[in-house]
């Protein structure tokens, strides 16, 4: 988590927490679309092509100074980079993870044919992977539970009930 983020946003004005909100949001879309476009080895003329603009149009998207966007423009980059769009409404909490974690690795997605979830081979060990990480998950309120009383929530009853389930042992 980002800290003095944090604090900023505690003691700050809620002007300074809007604007860094929407700076950061600038930042985030220009900088994956220009990260997707090179993670697909596209160029910019050839993804200006791809949803019918041109290349200073791309340009203009993959600048972190750009601040108004198109939901119809960036469907077209999403079709374009075979990714879906996603547009939520956040706390301002979920930022200071998101502003700590930011890099162009976080950024990159896979495409429709190299997602796991939709590789043939991939989704019978997701299948099988996904009882276990349940189960290293519930392990893991457990042992909270057990080793930290007084949480501010009950997770005592979901790892009791988790282990009384026999969803863990």
């Amino acid at each position: 988590m980002n800290e003095p983020l944090r604090d900023e946003f505690i003691s700050g004005d809620e002007e300074y927490r809007y604007a860094y909100v929407e700076d950061f949001l600038n930042t985030y879309i220009a900088t994956q679309i220009r990260v997707l476009r090179e993670q697909r080895g596209l160029k910019q003329e050839e993804l200006a092509e791809a949803i019918g603009t041109k290349q200073s149009g791309i340009s203009r998207l993959e600048n972190v100074n750009h601040s108004r966007w198109k939901t119809e423009t960036l469907r077209k980059v999403a079709r374009a980079l075979n990714v879906r769009l996603k547009i939520s409404f956040e706390t301002f909490g979920s930022l200071l993870g998101e502003d700590a974690n930011f890099s162009k690795e976080s950024l990159k997605r896979p495409k429709f044919e190299d997602d796991p979830f939709f590789v043939k081979q991939d989704i019978q060990a997701i299948a099988s992977n996904t009882g276990e990480v349940v189960r290293s998950q519930l392990h893991a309120v457990a042992i909270t539970a057990s080793t930290q009383p007084g949480l501010p929530f009950d997770q005592s009853g979901l790892a009791q009930n988790a282990i009384s389930g026999g969803a863990i042992s």
